[in-house]
């Protein structure tokens, strides 16, 4: 809590800024999801990353028409609209990707990687899990090119693989 002293009265950067980007990734809690048991807040809370070294604080930006309020000609995944909030979670984080990942989200489909991290605050680092496996996060130890072929991307972890596809093809006619 240095901020408090070095800049008394200002509200810092949360997370502050880094050569190295974010090692974390934003996941988009689906409110079904944790309308099924008050269990589910309390383990996202729990399993969360803090931020500012304190409890961790889901992000409020979503509500009102949120699920409904757009005329889908943008980017957003459905993920995205029924989200509750926001968490933020170590992408490399065993515990999601084994644990809560599969109960949150539909991967009955092995062919369509679910939407499931916020756009907002990409980590150069940050990945999916492994492709053929998407209850193990992605080792950050592995090179770029490991990573990039071994691994569910960021923009599939994003916008979801049907998404992402639809996006691509998109520009692919604009270009």
């Amino acid at each position: 809590m240095w901020h408090v002293y070095r800049f008394p009265g200002k509200v810092p950067d949360a997370p502050p800024p880094s050569p190295l980007g974010n090692p974390f990734a934003y996941v988009l809690v689906p409110q079904s999801w944790l309308d099924e048991s008050e269990e589910n807040v309390k383990t996202v809370l729990e399993n969360a990353v803090s931020l500012s070294g304190g409890t961790p604080t889901p992000y409020y930006a979503f509500g009102g028409a949120a699920a409904s309020g757009s005329d889908q000609a943008n980017s957003l995944s459905q993920a995205h609209r029924n989200a509750a909030f926001m968490a933020s979670f170590n992408d490399d984080n065993d515990y999601f990707w084994g644990n809560l990942f599969p109960q949150m989200f539909d991967v009955s489909d092995k062919t369509k990687f679910p939407p499931v991290f916020g756009s907002n605050h990409a980590g150069f680092l940050t990945t999916g899990p492994l492709k053929e496996d998407w209850t193990k996060p992605c080792p950050r130890e592995w090179t770029f090119e490991e990573r990039r072929e071994k691994c569910i991307s960021f923009q599939e972890a994003i916008y979801g693989t049907e998404r992402l596809a639809r996006l691509e093809a998109i520009k692919k006619a604009v270009d």
